[in-house]
């Protein structure tokens, strides 16, 4: 179950460790959905449970500080911010994920 985020996805080789996400944000009365990304090159001693705890913060702060701009697109073209098609507040959202 995912309470906080609607998504989470963890990728890691021998190398890299990969962690990605879909945030939630209201924007002029609607819900709006964007993947959100971060990737580490990883050594012998990298602290996981740091980088963690480090991709936490950066998602928190940028639902916190984001912007929502309908019309921003990626380098394929295609929209980064995607209306949800749940339309319903973050708090009614969680009360449906425990009934």
């Amino acid at each position: 179950m995912n309470i906080i985020y609607p998504e989470i996805g963890l990728r890691e080789s021998e190398h890299s460790l990969t962690i990605s996400t879909t945030l939630r944000k209201e924007h002029n009365g609607k819900w709006y959905l964007w993947k959100f990304y971060k990737q580490w090159k990883l050594q012998e001693n990298s602290d996981r449970q740091k980088l963690i705890g480090q991709f936490h913060q950066e998602v928190y702060f940028t639902i916190i500080l984001g912007i929502v701009q309908e019309d921003i697109t990626n380098m394929y073209g295609n929209l980064i911010f995607k209306e949800d098609e749940n339309q319903i507040s973050e708090i009614d959202r969680i009360k449906k994920l425990f009934k």
